[in-house]
């Protein structure tokens, strides 16, 4: 990842943000997914001004020798209502008759097409879990939560996330999650 750094778009004065394109090529994925994935990228009043506003913090993962973005997140804190698989599966704790647990949400997540399938994705993850498990200790979550496009599914569950049940119609984006614990496993490996 030395080829890489990590920057908050708020720090960015020389990258063109609209350079960014995720759109796999591939045939087989809902372009219009991928097309949001861009869009709130380069949308003025969408990861800048949230940015500024403090509701998600942006992130672009910078190919220094290339000097354009290879990939982006977006986070925030969050909660989320868990359903009783993903409980069981996953050992999530109760809170009395509090449905809802504290999670820190991936909102955005897109890898340039130009970079796909060099696993950037899975080293993207690795560092969102290093701040999220930081955090941990600092701040009660219960697990990461990911926003997934359906056709990314597949990608978060080989790494451990899971469905966490929340309603959603077939072949629609879903909410997964990861715990803590796991985190702390897959960063010791």
């Amino acid at each position: 990842m030395s080829k890489y750094k990590l920057l908050n778009i708020l720090d960015n004065d020389m990258i063109n943000l609209s350079t960014f394109n995720c759109i796999p090529e591939k045939s087989g994925y809902n372009v219009e997914d991928f097309k949001r994935i861009n869009e709130f990228l380069f949308n003025e009043n969408k990861a800048l001004k949230y940015a500024r506003d403090n509701i998600y913090k942006t992130f672009l993962l910078i190919d220094t020798a290339e000097g354009r973005i290879a990939g982006y997140y977006s986070i925030c804190t969050g909660s989320k209502t868990t359903y009783k698989a993903f409980k069981k599966e996953k050992k999530v704790p109760t809170i009395s008759n509090n449905k809802e647990l504290p999670t820190i949400d991936v909102i955005w997540f897109g890898i340039d097409k130009k970079y796909q399938g060099q696993h950037l994705g899975s080293a993207l993850l690795r560092i969102i879990c290093k701040s999220v498990f930081r955090v941990s200790h600092d701040i009660g979550i219960c697990f990461l939560a990911v926003d997934s496009l359906y056709s990314s599914k597949e990608f978060y569950e080989k790494i451990g996330f899971m469905d966490i049940g929340e309603s959603h119609k077939k072949k629609e984006d879903l909410w997964m999650g990861w715990t803590i614990p796991e985190i702390e496993i897959f960063l010791n490996e």
